[in-house]
């Protein structure tokens, strides 16, 4: 391991950091479902078959090359819905894409609207999109191009409208969807309290960034639900300040600062991100051990045996071997301790020529010789 360390490429490095970074998003967008919990029993079924592999144990590592083949397609098949998400989400056509603010003006509207409903015990679910793309989310939905106003949300959840029993769906400063439905909640061991209502915004917190709104018809609470969490609102301002404050971050996201992107990158929930490097470093170097690897060498010459009545005019002094075996033993060799001895007892008056062979290279047991450079020497003898 030590040794590995000590021949980490810079390309070595940028790998392990891209590669944690794949890693630490896959787990932002698992972690609240209960995929998670499949993901991290693959995770140790692949940590068990790098061991045995690496032990060199052939009849499970046999068994578990079987396994892993008909595992990606079961792996595809059970999270296509997550593999979808996961895809839209890193959609870089959505760059391109005028994005839609929600402006300041009708964050009253909502408030009022909102606890109106509340007094009334009008049940109510509006979906406010942040970035992440929600059409795919919310079922059934219909489309509407709506100004957003007390009156028409009123109108909305009214109990006798037929598209009171579902979501709006809110995008920059107008109503897009009515009457959607939403995936419900896959936590267990939530409060009875909590409705399906409650459990729809849930849903669709865990696999989005929406900002919800959910007033509750039996009790009349209003709720703010976002990445899972459920916050009850006492009044309407404290409403509209969270409606401001998810604004401001939006539109701080769409254009981030040098340094509100490194804050974001490094320093936000850093401690998951260290677990998550430590991780890869960990499975690289692991996986990377077990690697065929080609490295070169500048050693040095030794002339053995050079007859008493000759002398050799200014011979070669190094030569460069390219080797190749496993990444854990070419990081194990000590170059100080590899040369080249070449047997020059035979040798005759004036130039010869001797070719260098594997045979004159003492390399350790499970390294390969690929070629040398020069593979052949001249050599003076007076």
């Amino acid at each position: 391991m030590v040794n590995l360390v000590t021949n980490l490429r810079w390309l070595d490095l940028i790998d392990i950091l891209l590669i944690t970074f794949f890693v630490y998003q896959l787990y932002s967008f698992f972690s609240k479902t209960r995929g998670f919990r499949i993901l991290v029993g693959l995770a140790g079924i692949g940590f068990i078959y790098l061991l045995v592999k690496s032990w060199g144990l052939f009849l499970s590592t046999w068994v578990f090359q079987i396994f892993w083949q008909a595992l990606i397609i079961l792996v595809i098949i059970v999270f296509q819905p997550e593999i979808r998400q996961v895809l839209e989400r890193i959609n870089l056509l959505r760059l391109f894409r005028g994005k839609k603010s929600t402006s300041f003006l009708i964050v009253e509207e909502i408030s009022r609207s909102a606890f109106r409903m509340s007094g009334e015990r009008i049940g109510a679910i509006i979906v406010i999109r942040q970035k992440d793309d929600l059409k795919g989310l919310i079922r059934d939905g219909i489309s509407l191009d709506g100004k957003i106003s007390e009156p028409i949300l009123m109108s909305i959840f009214q109990k006798n409208s037929p598209v009171h029993d579902g979501v709006i769906l809110i995008e920059g400063n107008r109503i897009s969807m009515v009457a959607g439905y939403l995936p419900m909640t896959e936590k267990d061991h939530i409060p009875n309290r909590y409705g399906s209502r409650h459990r729809a915004a849930l849903g669709l917190s865990e696999k989005s960034d929406a900002f919800i709104i959910v007033v509750s018809e039996e009790r009349g609470e209003v709720s703010v639900i976002q990445q899972g969490k459920i916050n009850k609102i006492w009044d309407e301002e404290e409403l509209s300040n969270n409606i401001r404050a998810k604004i401001s971050e939006r539109q701080m996201q769409d254009k981030p600062s040098i340094k509100v992107f490194i804050s974001r990158l490094f320093i936000a929930n850093w401690q998951k991100k260290c677990i998550t490097f430590i991780f890869v470093f960990l499975f690289y170097f692991m996986l990377a051990g077990q690697q065929n690897y080609s490295h070169s060498l500048l050693v040095p010459i030794e002339y053995k045996n050079i007859p008493t009545n000759k002398e050799l005019v200014s011979p070669p002094k190094n030569a460069k071997i390219f080797i190749k075996g496993l990444r854990k033993l070419v990081a194990s060799i000590k170059p100080e301790k590899i040369h080249i001895e070449l047997d020059v007892s035979l040798a005759q008056w004036g130039r010869r020529t001797y070719n260098i062979s594997d045979g004159d290279i003492n390399l350790p047991p499970g390294i390969h010789l690929e070629y040398i450079d020069p593979s052949v020497v001249r050599l003076d003898f007076r």
